[in-house]
């Protein structure tokens, strides 16, 4: 089971720098958005990796902008990036939770 825990203008560093976060970006309009958040919640993963959500309308992102330009090129959601290190790994856009547990379960 996977529970998204909610990225804000104060903890993104800290979770974008980890070894291993997942990154769903969305707005809080979404649909499909929230769609894949409910299937998340029944992914089983056998690695570890932090699970995170990121909205995209929140105020306060800013920097997180600045440093990372392609985050402003975003244009279908959700969007999912596993990161390392502050590095982008991989990306990809949709609601596919199968696609999503392949990608994170190798």
């Amino acid at each position: 089971m996977s529970k998204l825990f909610l990225l804000n203008s104060s903890n993104w560093k800290d979770f974008f720098n980890k070894n291993s976060c997942y990154v769903m970006f969305s707005k809080s309009d979404c649909e499909q958005c929230k769609i894949l958040e409910t299937g998340l919640e029944k992914v089983k993963l056998n690695r570890e990796i932090f699970m995170t959500k990121l909205v995209l309308d929140t105020p306060g992102f800013a920097e997180l902008k600045q440093k990372y330009h392609w985050i402003s090129n975003i244009d279908v959601l959700p969007y999912n990036a596993i990161l390392s290190k502050g590095r982008l790994i991989e990306s990809w856009s949709g609601a596919n939770v199968d696609t999503l547990q392949t990608k994170i379960n190798g």
